[in-house]
């Protein structure tokens, strides 16, 4: 339900879209409209709480400590002031393209609900600032139509959850999937695809040998966050006999006893749970580590499961996987259309999935990406309510055959593309269709397509923490073996061979008024710098990558040569590369530039004689000051032609820095050439060399 002073704002935007349709302006984001309207006062928010109203209670639920404290105790309320309130609404309508039977569903209708700091004096607004923004979106019935259970459904959101209630959801998601989802992947296990050990889930929790296992019986992999690494149970070669004996109950954390038992409910006999089933520490009688010999097939692993459980709700193995919930603010409210008794609408958070599923801990760590991504099917056991995601359906408890497109349209850091499209994506790519598909004429942007989801994922994936960055490229392997059925190309390090010199055009993402920088990777427990990978690939940095240029809508040409990249060891370009020996040699313009600080030290100008009427330089860990005493280079590697000439050319260099005859990358450049100025020469006719980057 929704309280007095929501449903008010609520059939407000409804009425905005009435205007909108009125006005004849015809759909598209240009026509958005963004109205700001007072919300609750005190008691009003207080109230709405008592009454389970959707939109003030998850509000309140989500709101700080700070703020919660100060608005029941009054501190809100600024001095000398009659009148305040203590939340804000927006309205935002934003017009789609669709063509929709209910015109109110050609519409994108947001209502943010949030805490401002603003004073009114005579109903005039003085100040505002916002603070604990929650997000609703407005949805007609035909927005959610076949997703809502039924009054008698399974599915029904319960104030306390347990593993058999958990288990009859996930049935129910899982046969629909086994016999209507023809895009997901269906897992058939013979002997080579198991994992080396599997834990036996019978009278007691015991650790065997796959070969011991028939080939019949499916496995469910779990995704969890450790946490502090010496609370977690782990086999280890002084305790495997032990493990194989069985691993008394007690001494499983909560989150490994639910998740067991979860599985046990569901009727299958096998789990994988890495700390359990990897033989965690090193033994001097052992010269190879068993982590070394099993991460390699990590994503073979998760991708042959029959479903993945991912503990969402803690951050380590000690929490339980089944909070008690508030069921009131679960379901979508409902409410009356403005001037009418029969027309219904609904209220629904519009982040219910990125703050559940991808704003929790576990998916911000490096791993857990490969992990979703490649399991055929994922059961994320959230604080609120439990999650499913598949390649063709991504439900909730509260909307359990499905989340409206519209919510699933939004993105954090995978933008454009579907919450669960990866998943799909990464599946269709072992599929024969897909592969024929890519010698269609029909299809002539897949190789495009597919790289551009090669990009998005990199710059997820560089957001995730991870404890050695020194495997990252492991944390990956699945994934660009997955990728490679599209490719059918080389993996250097983190780059494909065949967009070697587009892979080489990331940047670390900074703003003018950010300090936010990459940093050199340390490992998170011993606190020591750790080599990942050679400087020109993304892999040796931590900060957040991206490929800003591919948002553009110029047309990328080389304007360099890779003769040849050589990767240490050379058997497996899968694996972590060695400091020693790897490198890069290129053919092409090199040119030597002069920085100075003149924009700060973030952001400094370089300078490259007459060439370009403006240049901007993005440094990867560093500032310009660790750099005042070093040879500097421009290596241009990518020259972009926009559909208008008149707006010059835009040039993408690797900066460089000279050492003892190879060259370092510290940045990325762009430049931009005049092309009107008679003096500009061409920069791609000046020193054409080779050069090595280390």
């Amino acid at each position: 339900m929704l309280c007095q002073c929501c449903t008010a704002v609520c059939q407000e935007a409804l009425k905005q879209v009435d205007k909108l349709r009125q006005s004849g302006l015809p759909l598209g984001k240009q026509n958005r409209q963004i109205q700001h309207f007072p919300g609750h006062n005190w008691t009003e928010l207080a109230y709405g709480c008592d009454l389970d109203c959707y939109m003030c209670k998850r509000f309140w639920e989500k709101a700080s400590a700070k703020y919660r404290e100060n608005a029941s105790t009054g501190r809100l309320y600024p001095p000398g002031n009659t009148y305040f309130t203590v939340t804000s609404f927006s309205i935002m309508i934003t017009p789609d393209r669709a063509s929709s039977p209910d015109p109110y569903s050609n519409y994108r209708i947001s209502i943010s609900l949030y805490h401002s700091e603003v004073a009114y004096k005579s109903h005039f607004m003085a100040h505002i600032h916002a603070h604990d923004c929650q997000q609703f979106m407005v949805l007609c019935p035909l927005d959610l139509r076949g997703l809502l259970p039924r009054d008698s459904s399974s599915f029904r959101p319960e104030k306390e959850s347990s593993a058999q209630s958990v288990a009859r959801k996930i049935e129910l998601w899982k046969n629909k999937c086994d016999k209507r989802h023809g895009k997901c992947f269906k897992p058939k296990n013979k002997r080579g695809q198991y994992p080396t050990r599997l834990l036996e889930i019978g009278d007691k929790i015991k650790l065997c040998k796959s070969v011991n296992v028939d080939e019949s019986e499916p496995y469910v992999t779990l995704s969890y966050t450790w946490g502090d690494p010496d609370t977690v149970i782990q086999t280890t070669y002084d305790s495997l006999h032990d493990h194989e004996d069985g691993i008394p109950w007690s001494d499983l954390p909560e989150t490994l006893q639910d998740v067991i038992e979860v599985t046990q409910s569901l009727g299958i006999n096998y789990i994988w749970i890495d700390s359990l089933c990897i033989i965690q520490k090193d033994s001097k009688l052992v010269p190879v580590t068993d982590f070394s010999l099993e991460s390699p097939f990590m994503g073979e692993i998760y991708s042959n499961s029959i479903l993945t459980i991912a503990a969402s709700v803690g951050s380590d193995t000690h929490v339980p996987c089944f909070p008690e919930r508030i069921p009131e603010i679960l379901k979508p409210a409902k409410f009356v259309a403005p001037d009418t008794a029969s027309d219904f609408f609904y209220a629904i958070e519009e982040t219910v999935w990125e703050t559940a599923v991808s704003g929790a801990p576990l998916n911000k760590r490096a791993w857990v990406l490969q992990e979703r991504l490649l399991s055929p099917r994922t059961v994320h056991l959230c604080s609120e309510q439990v999650f499913w995601e598949c390649s063709e359906l991504a439900a909730c408890e509260a909307l359990p055959w499905g989340l409206p497109t519209k919510i699933m349209e939004r993105r954090g850091g995978l933008t454009q593309i579907p919450q669960n499209g990866f998943k799909s994506f990464i599946n269709e790519c072992s599929t024969p269709t897909f592969s024929r598909s890519l010698q269609s004429p029909q299809n002539p942007q897949l190789l495009d397509l597919a790289y551009e989801r090669w990009c998005q994922i990199v710059e997820t994936f560089s957001l995730c923490g991870i404890t050695d960055p020194s495997d990252k490229i492991s944390a990956i392997t699945g994934v660009a073996k997955k990728m490679n059925n599209v490719f059918g190309d080389t993996f250097h390090a983190g780059l494909w061979g065949s967009r070697f010199l587009e892979g080489l055009a990331w940047e670390v993402k900074s703003g003018p008024e950010t300090t936010e920088r990459g940093k050199e990777p340390v490992h998170a427990l011993t606190g020591q710098p750790t080599y990942c990978g050679p400087s020109w690939s993304w892999v040796s940095v931590h900060g957040h990558v991206h490929y800003e240029f591919r948002s553009s809508e110029m047309a990328w040409t080389p304007c360099a040569n890779v003769e040849s990249c050589i990767i240490e060891p050379k058997d497996n370009q899968f694996t972590k590369p060695q400091k020693e020996g790897t490198g890069l040699w290129l053919k092409g313009p090199l040119q030597s530039i002069q920085v100075d600080p003149q924009n700060g030290p973030l952001r400094p100008r370089p300078h490259i004689g007459n060439w370009f009427i403006w240049e901007e330089l993005f440094l990867d860990t560093t500032t310009i000051e660790d750099h005042v005493n070093d040879r500097l280079f421009m290596a241009p590697i990518l020259v972009g032609t926009p559909g208008d000439i008149r707006k010059g050319k835009h040039h993408i260099g690797l900066v460089l820095r000279g050492i003892q005859g190879s060259y370092q990358r510290i940045g990325l450049l762009h430049a931009w050439k005049d092309t009107t100025a008679a003096k500009a020469a061409s920069l791609l006719r000046t020193r054409i060399v080779s050069y090595y980057v280390i």
